[in-house]
C-alpha cells in the first residue's frame, strides 16, 4: 500500500457539516483504498478524487468522534465536487456507494 504524506495544510467547508475540516501538514493517508480491479474507473491518485480522499480519510481517523461514518462518506462526495477538477455527479455517487459498503472506520 502506498502512503502520502500531506505537505500542506488542507482546508476544506463542508456545507453538510457547516464547518471547516482541516487536515494537518504531516498526515498519513493512503489517499483511497480502491481495489486494484476497480482502478479502472477511479485512480486513488485522480484529480477527481485525491483531495477529497484526503479529507475523507481524516474524518475516518480523527474526527469520528464528532461525526457519524455516513457523514464522513457524504463529505467525501461533497468534496469531489469542490476539487479543482471536480468529478460528475455520477461519477461522485459511485464512489460514495463504495464507501458506504466497503468504508471501515472508528465507528
Amino acid at each position: 500500500m502506498d502512503l502520502w504524506l500531506n505537505q500542506v495544510e488542507l482546508k476544506f467547508h463542508s456545507a453538510i457539516l457547516d464547518r471547516v475540516i482541516s487536515v494537518p501538514v504531516g498526515y498519513l493517508t493512503d489517499l483511497a483504498t480502491i481495489p486494484w480491479w476497480a482502478r479502472w474507473f477511479m485512480s486513488p491518485a485522480s484529480m477527481h478524487i485525491r483531495a477529497a480522499a484526503v479529507i475523507h480519510d481524516y474524518c475516518y481517523t480523527h474526527l469520528c468522534s464528532s461525526m457519524s461514518r455516513s457523514q464522513a462518506d457524504l463529505v467525501l462526495r461533497e468534496a469531489m465536487g469542490c476539487v479543482t477538477v471536480p468529478a460528475s455527479m455520477w461519477k461522485r455517487n459511485v464512489v460514495w456507494v463504495a464507501v458506504r459498503l466497503g468504508g471501515r472506520g472508528a465507528w
